[in-house]
């Protein structure tokens, strides 16, 4: 099982931290975001991780190495971070994908126990997603028992839309080999082909799950606790909730 982390972006709303550090540094309670994810990775047996970087790539480089505890680190540079989103950064890191894959965004706070819980679990193709909360903000999915029908990237809930029944994703995956080879990587491929770079990975999700060539389960954390970080505002709220980690 291999895992890719995307972590490419300037983090804007979480300046003036990022004006000198890459987002996926920023210290919660004495460690980085990424030293929280890497933790997890390995813990969970996990070898082999590839960082897509981007901005200030060269400081994460620098402070994990090629390896992180028993965890095999490789990097792979988006150059056009600036004017792409994060469908091309996993595109540049195709060429590690084509096996069981854990994919991870780089500002996504995570205990060891969620990520156990996700390699164990017994379904090939997974969204971690958590039950919709005003104050949340992205791709929502919906859904009947543990079975994905469909997924809405923030772009197409426009005003007044409505969120019964609507999960978060926490932006944390599990995809087969099968699924990445045979559908997840040739859509990458079709989007970059297009130019249409600037756009988020899920728009590829949402696709597949409409035309049921990806039959994907949800899971939620449970009691596992998680946080994205995109403000100063989180911040502080996932200082408090991983206080003790």
């Amino acid at each position: 099982m291999n895992a890719v982390i995307l972590a490419a972006g300037r983090g804007e709303r979480l300046r003036p931290l990022t004006d000198t550090a890459p987002k996926c540094l920023t210290l919660v309670s004495g460690k980085s975001i990424l030293q929280y994810e890497l933790e997890a990775l390995e813990a969970t047996g996990i070898h082999e991780c590839t960082i897509v970087v981007g901005y200030r790539g060269n400081q994460v480089s620098e402070s994990f190495g090629s390896s992180f505890k028993t965890l095999n680190l490789r990097y792979v540079n988006n150059p056009d971070y600036g004017t792409t989103n994060n469908l091309y950064s996993l595109w540049l890191a195709r060429e590690h994908l084509e096996s069981q894959t854990i994919l991870i965004e780089g500002d996504l706070l995570f205990d060891k126990a969620l990520m156990s819980k996700l390699v164990d679990a017994a379904e090939q193709d997974i969204a971690v997603v958590d039950e919709f909360r005003d104050d949340m903000n992205g791709t929502i999915v919906r859904g009947e028992g543990t079975g994905i029908n469909e997924f809405v990237l923030k772009s197409a809930q426009g005003e007044g839309y409505n969120y019964a029944g609507a999960a978060k994703t926490v932006n944390l995956y599990k995809f087969s080999e099968s699924t990445m080879r045979d559908h997840f990587l040739p859509g990458l491929d079709r989007y970059v082909a297009e130019k249409n770079t600037n756009i988020f990975y899920e728009a590829v999700l949402a696709e597949l799950v409409a035309e049921k060539l990806l039959h994907m389960s949800m899971m939620f954390p449970g009691d596992c606790p998680w946080f994205e970080v995109d403000t100063p505002e989180d911040l502080a709220a996932a200082e408090e909730l991983f206080k003790a980690a």
